[in-house]
């Protein structure tokens, strides 16, 4: 399988509904006018249906499914696109097509418009990849050992493809967008995107390996230990990951000293994982209760490590989702931030 066709079923769940919606926009645009209704529902359930279809044939052939892991892969497919389509459908509709008219416009946009732009661009980027974290949680639920470990690895590479994205955005949320090198309709900012595709290309491929090789030697961070698995009672997961992240987010604040803007973005971030956390665990409710039952079952060492297993298993996705919250947050502080709590922390130690 070539490396593009790797990620198709990730990017595809990702940005199904943005691309699904471009496509069809691109192509009514010869005949209708820019203010012609969304578009996104005309493509179900027959080209949608079609691309997620290929998606689980290819999933199947790259991870060697059976019948059943092919059936339960194209459910999640359709059951979590399905539902973010459903609940940004007119957000979707809108950014797609304000960009489609930027884009296809002889000059181009203002700062200012692709500032406020971007501003609602983002939290679609960021509810998107929310969606591909609760998809690979279901996924993992009827993978074996070795498929979770090439999952990771794929999750890896979209990791570093959402944060270049999200940077993008936020870059130009803060008004920053530069027209003369960043404005698609110039050829050589074709160009120079063409070239910064192929190396944020190299990026996910070289993240793949990496996570793909830690998690075969036992060594990934994203995966939790068993120690920890037998820390706190399974039910009690939603909450205590609620006081960690939180009190993460206050000290990385307090240790950098963020300003007034930044801590904003901090909070907007925590907020944003949180409530892809809390989606996921409200649609694994039973599943968590029964893993309790496990625990509390369990009257041999071998019953004990069969909960911890289940109960890992559960909380995979939450130790990524925690993971990429931390990797949003390393990107605010400054220079002068860092090398300011660097000496901090070096004239605390006795």
């Amino acid at each position: 399988m070539t490396g593009s066709l790797q990620f198709r079923w990730a990017a595809a769940a990702l940005f199904a509904s943005l691309a699904a919606a471009a496509a069809n926009a691109q192509e009514a645009r010869e005949e209708k006018a820019a203010e012609e209704k969304p578009f996104v529902f005309e493509l179900w359930p027959s080209a949608l249906d079609k691309m997620l279809d290929k998606v689980a044939d290819d999933m199947t052939g790259d991870y060697e499914f059976d019948e059943y892991q092919h059936d339960a892969a194209k459910r999640a497919l359709r059951e979590n696109i399905t539902r973010f389509l459903r609940e940004n459908s007119s957000q979707i509709n809108r950014v797609v097509n304000e960009f489609i008219i930027a884009r296809r416009s002889k000059e181009p946009p203002t700062p200012e418009f692709v500032a406020e732009w971007s501003q609602r661009a983002l939290p679609l980027l960021e509810q998107g990849h929310g969606m591909l974290e609760r998809l690979s949680g279901d996924l993992r639920e009827m993978m074996t050992d070795e498929q979770i470990i090439k999952l990771d690895g794929y999750m890896a590479a979209i990791d570093v493809g959402a944060q270049v994205t999200s940077n993008k955005l936020r870059h130009w949320a803060d008004g920053n967008f530069d027209p003369q090198t960043e404005w698609a309709g110039y050829r050589e900012v074709r160009q120079a995107n063409r070239e910064r595709g192929r190396e944020i290309e190299a990026q996910m491929i070289a993240a793949q390996r990496e996570a793909t090789a830690r998690a075969t030697l036992g060594e990934s961070s994203d995966r939790p230990t068993a120690a920890r698995a037998t820390s706190q009672p399974a039910g009690a997961a939603d909450k205590s990951s609620t006081d960690v992240w939180d009190r993460y987010v206050a000290d990385f604040i307090k240790k950098y000293q963020l300003d007034n803007q930044q801590q904003q973005k901090a909070h907007s971030m925590l907020a944003s994982q949180k409530q892809a956390r809390d989606s996921f665990l409200l649609g694994k409710a039973e599943r968590m209760k029964r893993v309790e039952r496990l625990f509390k079952q369990a009257a041999s060492p071998d019953e004990l490590a069969s909960a911890e297993a289940e109960f890992k298993k559960l909380m995979m996705p939450i130790e990524r989702m925690f993971e990429t919250l931390k990797s949003r947050l390393d990107r605010l502080p400054t220079r002068k931030q860092r090398a300011d709590a660097a000496q901090r922390e070096l004239a605390s130690k006795p």
